[in-house]
């Protein structure tokens, strides 16, 4: 057969190739990992880092993307506040990133901030995280009138650094069996504890309201109106406390916030091994449960399937049960989701301000207290991002936060508006001639654009019927179905930022042993 000269096909194979249709479809594929991690929160981003770095092959879907930033006109806006504990005053996040050897990068994402004030009718004060200079504020701004606020803030500082060495490794909390409860109680019984009403004496002083609106915004778990008191259920409520306090410690402001954090450890996934799927071609379209285990799931638009041995759920209870066939979901391994309620959530409004704008003195982090009946707020200023240039001098980004019942939101975008009124009126108190400066207004509840990047209730403060051990606990991780534990906000609520790194250092290290325990060969 003549072969043609050397760089020539053969006649045959353009006849084949003419054969060959035009488009080839392509076949459904199933694909298997050791574990699965299911939303995007914090804790499962945590869990799933971990385990990847440790050896095992791990897929992250994030179904409900955490967005950071939403675009509007020019602007990049956040969704909420962006402030966040100090992460060099949560031991078990520096354990993590030790692990991960992330810590350089996320120092690097963060910026250090002196200080929260607190805003009232009467005075501006600077809650400084060192105590001479905080007594010296508080002396100057109220003299002696609150001197028993200010020594149980100094207490409640003194207390936490103490108890930060119980908080550094994996909590055994919730604790389920008599076993594990029982090292629990012994475990926490050297944690120092003292009372929550010291802090909020007189209740009416601005110092005590700004306190409250400041707890409200370091954790997750709604306990009663005032701060938690120190007997819930059968155990002290030793750790409830324990997020304000470092918020008085000092906060930082890292890009992106919590969802800034978790795409970093969405890229340690990837860079140990590990796949992570986002956006549009990341939405579950359902879970295959059978057995009383998921063993499939499969994305919206796509024919292919995801199985894996363990699914760590890093989603809130509502929206893992919308993923579970209806015919399932009355049945007693998901019973546990119906314990969650929201309570509240944040109602947000960015304001892009001129330079100068803005009174001397404001800073970056503050607590609003409006006084009579309108409700407290929280503040964060920042520098305003355009997407295409600056200014010179650049524009200012005050963004706006208030918690509000879920009910408000019934109405709509009208309801969303009055809700931004009270927000911006609020403001108007503390930051006199705001209107004239405002080149920007605008509301991630009311923005098209931040609605189709990001459906989510921000902060939602819940009730779960379940016992509050140390006054912070929430869902157990393995409280549903046989081969999902959960790392969301959920399992420590009361701990806030701490308690998702917390959870997911928790489940990393479940999983590792019903693993071990299902395949003793699978791991060295």
């Amino acid at each position: 057969m003549d072969r043609g000269r050397r760089g020539q096909r053969p006649a045959f194979a353009a006849d084949l190739r003419s054969r060959v249709p035009a488009r080839i479809q392509a076949l459904p594929s199933t694909q298997t990992f050791d574990v699965l991690v299911l939303g995007s929160q914090l804790a499962g981003a945590v869990a799933g880092a971990l385990l990847a770095r440790r050896g095992y092959r791990v897929i992250a879907i994030e179904h409900t993307p955490l967005a950071s930033v939403y675009m509007e006109d020019d602007f990049r806006l956040p969704f909420g506040p962006t402030v966040m504990p100090q992460l060099r005053h949560l031991p078990s996040a520096l354990a993590i990133f030790e692990e991960l050897g992330v810590g350089a990068e996320m120092a690097r994402a963060s910026r250090a901030i002196t200080g929260i004030q607190i805003l009232s009718e009467r005075a501006r004060l600077d809650l400084f995280p060192d105590e001479p200079r905080r007594q010296s504020e508080i002396r100057r701004e109220f003299g002696a009138d609150p001197s028993s606020i200010s020594k149980a803030i100094d207490a409640l500082i003194l207390r936490e650094e103490q108890n930060a060495p119980f908080f550094a490794g994996q909590l055994p909390m919730p604790a389920e069996g008599f076993l594990i409860r029982l090292r629990l109680r012994r475990a926490a019984h050297g944690l120092q504890i003292g009372e929550a009403a010291e802090l909020v004496n007189p209740p009416a002083h601005p110092l005590a309201l700004g306190l409250k609106e400041l707890w409200r915004l370091s954790n997750n778990l709604v306990e009663q109106e005032s701060l938690p008191e120190p007997n819930v259920v059968d155990q002290p409520a030793r750790a409830a406390l324990r997020p304000l306090a470092q918020w008085l410690r000092g906060l930082s402001r890292f890009s992106g916030g919590e969802a800034g954090l978790a795409a970093l450890l969405h890229k340690r996934i990837e860079s140990s091994g590990g796949a992570v799927l986002s956006g549009e071609g990341a939405i579950v379209e359902e879970l295959v449960v059978e057995h009383g285990r998921i063993t499939a799931l499969k994305l919206l638009d796509s024919q292919n399937h995801y199985r894996a041995h363990m699914v760590v759920a890093a989603l809130d209870s509502l929206a893992l049960r919308e993923l579970v066939p209806v015919n399932l979901r009355k049945r007693r391994q998901l019973q546990a989701l119906d314990a969650v309620r929201i309570r509240s959530q944040l109602v947000t409004l960015n304001l892009v301000v001129r330079a100068g704008g803005l009174p001397p003195g404001l800073g970056e982090a503050a607590v609003g207290v409006p006084g009579g009946r309108s409700r407290s707020f929280f503040l964060q200023v920042s520098p305003a991002e355009r997407i295409r240039g600056v200014t010179d001098p650049p524009e200012k980004l005050v963004t706006l936060a208030m918690q509000v019942p879920p009910q408000s939101f019934a109405g709509g975008a009208e309801s969303v508006r009055k809700l931004l009124q009270e927000l911006r009126a609020g403001a108007e108190c503390f930051l006199p001639f705001l209107a004239r400066h405002v080149v920007l207004e605008s509301s991630p509840q009311l923005s098209a654009r931040a609605a189709a990047a990001n459906e989510r209730r921000l902060h939602p403060r819940l009730e779960i019927a379940r016992p509050r051990q140390l006054g912070v606990s929430g869902l157990s991780p393995r409280s549903v179905l046989k081969n999902v534990v959960l790392a969301n906000q959920e399992v420590l609520p009361g701990l806030g930022l701490e308690g998702q790194f917390l959870a997911g250092l928790s489940a990393a290290s479940l999983i590792q042993k019903l693993m071990k325990k299902s395949d003793p060969l699978a791991r060295r």
